[in-house]
C-alpha cells in the first residue's frame, strides 16, 4: 500500500512540473485583480512578469519599484503578479492589501494557488519571466537587489 502512495506521490510531483513553463512556450493572456480589485490581463505584449510568492521577495520587489518612476512597469511592459493564496485572510483584509493600495503602480494578486500553479518558483526568490511577442525568452529567479538592478541596465 505505502508503494502505491508513494508511486502515486511520484506521478503527482512529475505532473505538477512537467506543467510549469518552459522556455520558447507562449502564455495564453490571462486575468487577474489589482489592489484595487481591477481586472487587468496579462497577455502576449508583457514583456517581464515579476512574480513573488513570499514576504521576502516582495519587500524586495518592492522596494526596487519604490526606487522608480511610477510608470516603470507600464513604461517597460511589464506586470508585479503576487501569489496571495498562502496569507491568511484577516493579515490579507487588514495589513496587506492596504499597504498595497498604496502603491503606485498594480500588483495583479493571485488569490488562489492553482492559479499560477505553472509558474515556475523558487522559495525566497521573485521569478522573472521576459518574453518577446509572447514567447518566453528567459526565467530567473532573483534574491538579490543588485541582481534586480541589473535586468534594465
Amino acid at each position: 500500500m505505502r508503494k502505491f502512495i508513494l508511486i502515486g506521490f511520484l506521478l503527482l510531483n512529475l505532473s505538477s512540473a512537467a506543467d510549469t513553463l518552459k522556455l520558447g512556450q507562449y502564455i495564453s493572456p490571462f486575468k487577474l485583480a489589482n489592489q484595487h480589485g481591477k481586472l487587468i490581463t496579462v497577455g502576449n505584449k508583457a514583456k517581464i512578469i515579476f512574480f513573488t510568492k513570499e514576504k521576502t521577495p516582495s519587500i524586495l520587489l518592492n522596494t526596487f519599484l519604490a526606487s522608480k518612476d511610477k510608470k516603470f512597469l507600464s513604461n517597460n511592459e511589464a506586470f508585479y503578479i503576487a501569489d496571495i493564496s498562502g496569507m491568511p485572510f484577516l493579515v490579507t483584509k487588514l495589513i496587506a492589501l492596504p499597504k498595497m493600495k498604496k502603491s503606485p503602480y498594480d500588483i495583479l494578486l493571485a488569490k488562489k494557488e492553482a492559479t499560477l500553479a505553472f509558474v515556475p518558483h523558487k522559495t525566497g526568490h521573485i521569478t522573472i519571466i521576459k518574453q518577446s511577442e509572447g514567447k518566453i525568452e528567459s526565467i530567473a529567479f532573483v534574491n538579490k537587489m543588485s541582481t534586480l538592478k541589473n535586468i534594465f541596465k
